[in-house]
């Protein structure tokens, strides 16, 4: 099993977001996620892929922290595993970083 905590910090820098969109592959489950003013989020499943959409009470301004948790099957155990985390859509500019736990 593989394990993914992804930590996205968005800057919302016009306007305002009454809504986020996220891909994750369809083979990986999402187990959790927080982040403040959630009012519902949703998944739907589009090739291979799912598409995860969350919503907010109000649209947020400025800055927002999301984390998602999710979880991959490894078929054999002793392949090693395409990591494959959540990446954020419909952004303007995206930066990132791979961080082994253990």
């Amino acid at each position: 099993m593989v394990k993914y905590t992804s930590r996205f910090h968005y800057e919302i820098v016009q306007g305002a977001a009454a809504q986020l969109t996220l891909a994750l592959p369809a083979s990986q489950a999402l187990t959790r996620l927080t982040g403040e003013q959630i009012r519902d989020w949703r998944t739907t499943t589009e090739g291979d892929r799912q598409i995860l959409t969350i919503e907010f009470i109000k649209p947020i301004e400025k800055a927002y922290d999301l984390t998602l948790y999710s979880e991959q099957a490894v078929e054999d155990a002793t392949a090693r595993a395409l990591l494959n985390p959540p990446q954020p859509l419909e952004v303007e500019r995206e930066s990132g970083a791979l961080k082994p736990c253990g």
